[in-house]
């Protein structure tokens, strides 16, 4: 999730949004200088100081009085603009979108543990406003008459920018949340230290895995507690990574799963026991003959496996049971065997 949302990201769109209100203020202010509207030349121009110096409180990661002062800045200039020239020219609809963007900068703003601003205060209190504009500037009517002409247009266009602000917002909302949620079921889905898939995997592919005949092993590290002791539980979580990325290159076609502490689950699709037994085998003597070097530390160390075979539409748990029971055999035994 911290990578999908991520302040750097919310600078990026900060940015965007900042320098299309700066091209939408000079356009405004081309428009009312043709016009001789004078209050919004002079409102205009301050807004395109304004949005020209706010970068700098995004650079400064102030992400929160950005969002609270365009708010602020809008909500007055279209006010400003609506009771001056006319509720038609359609300035008032930009707080529908100004509503969608303080929502999803609130939404944004929790999902990276920053600073917000709530949006719902400021939604009521522009839904406030735009209801006195609408009832002030019918009973008083507006202060410059524009040309119809330009009346018309300027309703388009504001209705535009609106779409635009909406779609915009939507899209990457929709992306971002449906990308969120890939991401959220892969770490659910995956063991944080070693990458390798976890219980919660198996539980969700369990009838798709167990649909064809095959085999299930349990995987233990003999005597991890005496490493974790001797040599530190950062160097004891160096061998899980490492066991992981060994048996990950040994074994194909095989599913490799941290079960839980130091032991491992396999699961292949072969049949055959002689076959199946010398593979275990093999990557019991490669683990066996590994030196794990870390950080000036070095050991050797030995697995025990155990292992069963199983029919199609089995149970996988009890096939791991049984799996375990073989394991346990094997500890028993001397460890460092393959047991089936």
């Amino acid at each position: 999730m911290e990578e999908l949302l991520s302040h750097r990201l919310a600078k990026k769109i900060c940015i965007f949004i900042d320098l299309c209100f700066l091209i939408i203020h000079v356009g405004m202010l081309i428009l009312f200088s043709l016009f001789h509207v004078t209050p919004l030349i002079y409102f205009n121009i301050f807004s395109i100081f304004f949005y020209s110096v706010l970068p700098v409180i995004v650079i400064k990661d102030k992400l929160r009085f950005f969002v609270l002062f365009v708010y602020i800045e809008v909500l007055i200039h279209m006010t400003f603009a609506s009771l001056l020239t006319g509720w038609e020219c359609g300035y008032s609809v930009t707080l529908i979108g100004m509503n969608v963007l303080v929502f999803f900068a609130e939404y944004f703003g929790r999902s990276i543990k920053g600073n917000y601003v709530k949006a719902l205060p400021l939604s009521i209190l522009s839904t406030c406003v735009y209801t006195a504009t609408y009832f002030f500037d019918k009973k008083n009517g507006a202060y410059y008459e524009l040309p119809d002409q330009v009346v018309y247009r300027m309703q388009i266009m504001w209705g535009i920018v609106v779409f635009v602000i909406t779609i915009f917002i939507l899209q990457l909302f929709t992306l971002l949340s449906f990308q969120s949620e890939q991401l959220l079921s892969e770490e659910a889905t995956k063991d944080k230290l070693t990458g390798l898939p976890n219980r919660h995997y198996l539980s969700k592919y369990e009838k798709e895995r167990m649909k064809e005949g095959g085999w299930i092993a349990m995987v233990d590290i003999d005597d991890f507690k005496k490493i974790n002791d001797t040599y530190g539980h950062l160097f004891g979580d160096y061998i899980l990574q490492e066991l992981a990325k060994i048996m990950e290159r040994s074994l194909d076609d095989t599913l490799v799963c941290r079960w839980g502490g130091e032991e491992f689950l396999l699961i292949g699709k072969n049949t055959d026991i002689f076959m199946v037994r010398q593979k275990l085998e093999e990557l019991r003597r490669k683990i066996e003959e590994y030196y794990f070097q870390n950080d000036g530390l070095s050991t050797k160390l030995t697995v025990t496996v155990g292992f069963t075979f199983y029919e199609p539409g089995a149970n996988m748990n009890e096939m791991i049971k049984i799996a375990d029971k073989k394991l346990y055999v094997g500890k028993y035994g001397g460890k460092n065997r393959v047991i089936a």
